[in-house]
C-alpha cells in the first residue's frame, strides 16, 4: 500500500478515535445512562475516553510517517490489534438490534483489515 493510502487511513482512524475519546469524555453521564450501566463505571468510562483521545492523536502524529512492514510496526500492530479484538467483541455482541452498533463494527471491521493489509505488507514509497 503507498504511502498516501496509509497517510488516509491514519487520519481517518485518528480523527474517529478523537471523535470518540471526547464524546465519551465529555458525555459520560449520558453514554452510563444510555447503556443502563451504574454510576460506578464513572472513572472506567473517562480511562476509556482518554485512551480513544490519546491513541487518535497518536494516530494524527503518526499518520505521515511510512508504516508497514518493518516501517513504524508498533504503531501498525497496536491499530491492527485493537481493530481487530474490538471489531470481533462487536461482532459476538447482542446489540445488532441497534443500527449504531451495527455501523459500528461494520467500521471497525473495515479498520481491522485494513490495519491488517498495512501491518502484513511492505510498503510503497
Amino acid at each position: 500500500m503507498s504511502k498516501k493510502y496509509t497517510e488516509i487511513i491514519m487520519a481517518v482512524s485518528g480523527i474517529a478515535m478523537i471523535i470518540i475519546g471526547i464524546g465519551i469524555t465529555f458525555f459520560t453521564n449520558e453514554i452510563i445512562k444510555y447503556l443502563n450501566f451504574g454510576s460506578e463505571t464513572f472513572l472506567i468510562f473517562q480511562i476509556i475516553g482518554a485512551f480513544y483521545f490519546a491513541f487518535g492523536m497518536l494516530n494524527w502524529q503518526a499518520k505521515a510517517n511510512l508504516i508497514g512492514g518493518i516501517y513504524s510496526k508498533p504503531v501498525a500492530m497496536v491499530n491492527f490489534l485493537h481493530f481487530f479484538i474490538v471489531s470481533i467483541s462487536l461482532l459476538k455482541s447482542s446489540q445488532f438490534d441497534s443500527i449504531f452498533f451495527t455501523l459500528l463494527s461494520v467500521s471497525y471491521l473495515l479498520f481491522a483489515l485494513l490495519f491488517g493489509y498495512i501491518f502484513f505488507t511492505n510498503p510503497k514509497n
